[in-house]
């Protein structure tokens, strides 16, 4: 309608129990999903995301990996810390090369939902990480979004990132529109 050229799509986030959610999006018209298997032990996230790849690649459907658990920004209240819990750029490699995805989430001090106290995001990790899968051709996306200024996606563009996850923001302005008996059924 208003003559945008930029590829849309419909993705399956955080797919981390039931895996067949990622078939039934992809025969449902999704053309990128993300399998989070980030909870699991490393041989576990490789097995399973690995599978998905080789699931979906043939089906054109995009795939993203995490590695690094992204939490919710509640939860991130010890910045003083949050170094210690980054994406290790050796796990980020190894999850790669073993899965060949086309996208890879890490923690570099982010999280869904909004922030509680101002993140402290590892624009040096990122860079790391960045390069280090630079030979797999695949781009690191920074979930958590929503609440960071125009400033920090700047900074997160520059050393490396090339998929942002923005939901919160876009799903509080709709559901501040819904009406209260859907929203009540939904929380039920």
């Amino acid at each position: 309608k208003y003559g945008y050229t930029v590829p849309v799509v419909v993705h399956q986030d955080h797919v981390q129990k039931d895996l067949t959610l990622i078939d039934r999006a992809a025969k449902a018209g999704f053309s990128s999903c993300e399998v989070d298997l980030s909870r699991l032990p490393m041989e576990e996230n490789i097995k399973g995301s690995a599978g998905i790849v080789m699931a979906m690649h043939p089906l054109g459907v995009s795939v993203e990996v995490e590695e690094g658990e992204i939490g919710f920004a509640e939860s991130l209240k010890d910045m003083e810390n949050v170094e210690n819990y980054y994406t290790k750029v050796e796990d980020a490699v190894k999850l790669v090369e073993a899965t060949r995805p086309d996208a890879l989430a890490v923690f570099v001090g982010n999280g869904h939902g909004n922030y509680v106290v101002e993140p402290k995001i590892g624009y040096d990790r990122i860079r790391e990480i960045t390069d280090a899968v630079a030979p797999y051709d695949v781009a690191v996306v920074l979930h958590g979004g929503s609440g960071l200024p125009p400033s920090e996606f700047n900074k997160a563009v520059a050393a490396g990132a090339a998929k942002f996850n923005y939901a919160t923001s876009v799903s509080d302005i709709f559901f501040k529109h819904f009406p209260q008996e859907l929203k009540a059924e939904m929380e039920a």
